[in-house]
Formats: structure tokens, C-alpha cells, sequence
């Protein structure tokens, strides 16, 4: 995946009333990113 598509797409995520944290944690596990996500969330939040 693009990196410059991938924190777009979590930027806009981060910025959505409907966010879920957790739901995304655990996505993020099942396909095994998720230092990629948690270190991109640092940044943006």
C-alpha cells in the first residue's frame, strides 16, 4: 500500500465521530501492522 494513501486514510479515520480505537487495534493485529498503525497514530493524534 501507498504510504502517502495509508495516513491519509488514518488521518481521516482519526478525524471521524465513528472512530473505534479498539476495533481498529484489532484489525490492525489481525494483519500483523499494528506498530505501523500505533506509530502512525502518535503522529496524528
Amino acid at each position: 500500500m501507498d504510504p502517502e494513501v495509508y495516513l491519509a486514510a488514518l488521518k481521516m479515520y482519526s478525524k471521524s465521530e465513528n472512530k473505534n480505537l479498539k476495533n481498529l487495534s484489532m484489525y490492525a493485529e489481525k494483519m500483523n501492522i499494528v506498530k505501523k498503525v500505533r506509530s502512525a497514530l502518535e503522529v496524528i493524534l
